[in-house]
């Protein structure tokens, strides 16, 4: 379905995938699939978390991924 498409997620740090005890990020392991993901959108608090409740979360690149989070918390 998603193969040779260029993908936008939103997400935000619950949408992870757990297994056996492991804890991966939508994001994270939709890459380890080879999934073409472009963007990343995040509500508040940020696509890891890492925003506190109603702090401004300005658009960025991800550290990980290197992928650009445009933030629409605000918009």
């Amino acid at each position: 379905l998603l193969k040779g498409k260029r993908v936008g997620i939103v997400a935000n740090q619950t949408s992870v995938i757990f297994k056996d005890k492991n804890r991966t990020h939508l994001v994270d392991s939709l890459l380890a699939l080879q999934v073409n993901v472009v963007t990343v959108f995040s509500p508040e608090h940020g696509f890891r978390g890492q925003a506190d409740a109603a702090e401004h979360v300005a658009d960025g690149v991800d550290t990980k991924t290197g992928l650009p989070i445009i933030s629409l918390h605000g918009k």
